[in-house]
């Protein structure tokens, strides 16, 4: 997908507030040290007061190289004779010869936030398609396709046993876009990772279990999945064979009357032993009540399951048989009917444009709709500067104000602004005719 960056956004919204000609500048020559000033003899021409209250922007930071990040001081001071540029709170370090910069009236913090606000404000006129397939049929798993990064060798649903080695890994992989790669401790035992999600034991007694992992290993006899009852009691699965290919272990078993817990184990034999393990799914009964992922503000307006379990990326058979439901906030797919455990569920509906951080972050939006949110982001500037100020002042900015929401409705009326409508499943009957 195309995207703008929030500086593109930033320096789109200066050119419209008339600041077009102080974007993009180097730097003549070297400030004073510790980056008290900034010098550039190209602004020789303009008077000693020209710039006192902008802000002068360093988007790259203050070395030619471009290797800082964003930095903005208000400036204090500007002496045309050098074409000096003096910020009132120094800049991070020596702002050096060919540095790029930009100079603005308005502060940048609050240039950002109109931007952010506009690229919330509209949604769904602009949304972003999303696609989710986190969601698998009666999974009882948090992350079972480790898609959550694991951070200093942890992942956050699932725990270390034996000291392995645990890190993600994003080349080899079945499913989504990372898997994990554990490697087992010389000495302490075999390497796992193990996770037992929260279930009331009483009432699945005698349940059936489906526990299932795709595990790549480069060594015979190395890994496999296992299922623990109590930590005395397993059900384990054969090694995987050591062929160059992902393998598909699965375990279908009930639950014992003498069990604790079930608790899923990802296993790699002691030795620094290495193993891969992806798309792991643990099913106790059936679950007909799904979380909507977050990322999806509106629908969905398609769901569909994966057909073959053995295909991740499809095809997708379209599901009719559900619906949607909301309680405290949250919303919910609930379904009609069982659906095959294991099966990734995909779920596609509307997702808000992204807001942005930093200058090198994005936004789902490229021209002309750049110009909707640029638009849409003087008009905020100019509503805030209204509100805090009183008078002559506040009417003029009162009425900029107004005149950026009519140029806002003239961008909305341009062709491919708009997004285009997202299609609904819908379930016909066949006819005969």
């Amino acid at each position: 997908m195309t995207t703008s960056t929030r500086r593109t956004l930033r320096d789109l919204v200066i050119e419209f507030l008339g600041g077009g000609n102080f974007l993009g500048l180097t730097t003549s020559s070297a400030g004073a040290a510790a980056g008290a000033t900034l010098v550039d003899t190209a602004l020789k021409g303009y008077d000693d007061d020209m710039f006192k209250g902008w802000f002068a922007i360093l988007p790259l930071g203050p070395l030619a190289a471009g290797s800082g990040s964003y930095e903005a001081q208000e400036v204090d001071t500007f002496t045309f004779t050098a074409g000096t540029v003096t910020p009132v709170v120094a800049f991070s370090a020596q702002v050096e010869s060919a540095a790029l910069y930009d100079l603005s009236r308005y502060d940048p913090a609050l240039l950002h936030r109109c931007i952010n606000r506009a690229v919330e404000d509209f949604f769904p006129f602009i949304y972003v398609a999303k696609r989710d397939e986190t969601l698998v049929v009666d999974q009882r798993l948090t992350n079972g396709d480790i898609e959550s990064t694991i951070v200093a060798g942890a992942h956050p649903s699932w725990t270390n046993v034996n000291s392995p080695t645990v890190t993600t890994e994003t080349s080899l992989i079945w499913h989504g876009s990372q898997a994990a790669k554990i490697v087992s401790h010389a000495s302490t035992g075999a390497g796992q990772m193990t996770q037992a999600p929260t279930i009331n034991i009483h009432e699945v007694t005698g349940s059936g279990v489906f526990f299932t992992a795709r595990v790549y290993a480069p060594e015979a006899s190395v890994a496999r999945i296992r299922l623990d009852w109590d930590g005395t009691n397993f059900v384990n699965h054969a090694y995987h064979s050591g062929k160059d290919q992902w393998e598909y272990q699965s375990i279908m078993s009930s639950v014992p009357s003498t069990a604790t817990q079930v608790k899923a184990i990802l296993e790699v034999l002691v030795g620094t032993k290495t193993a891969y393990f992806d798309n792991m799914v643990l099913a106790v009964g059936t679950i007909y009540r799904y979380t909507i992922p977050a990322a999806i503000i509106r629908g969905p307006m398609v769901l569909s399951m994966q057909r073959d379990i053995n295909h991740p990326d499809g095809p997708f058979d379209t599901l009719f048989d559900w619906e949607q439901q909301e309680s405290a906030g949250t919303r919910y797919i609930v379904l009609r009917s069982a659906l095959s455990p294991g099966r990734i569920l995909r779920v596609e509906g509307q997702g808000m444009l992204a807001k942005m951080t930093a200058d090198t972050g994005t936004t789902e939006v490229v021209a002309p709709r750049t110009h909707l949110i640029a638009a849409r982001a003087c008009q905020y500037l100019f509503e805030q500067l209204a509100a805090d100020s009183f008078g002559p002042e506040g009417q003029e900015y009162t009425a900029k104000a107004r005149d950026w929401a009519a140029r806002v409705e003239e961008y909305k009326r341009q062709p491919g602004v708009r997004s285009r409508r997202m299609a609904v499943a819908v379930d016909l009957p066949w006819s005969t005719g």
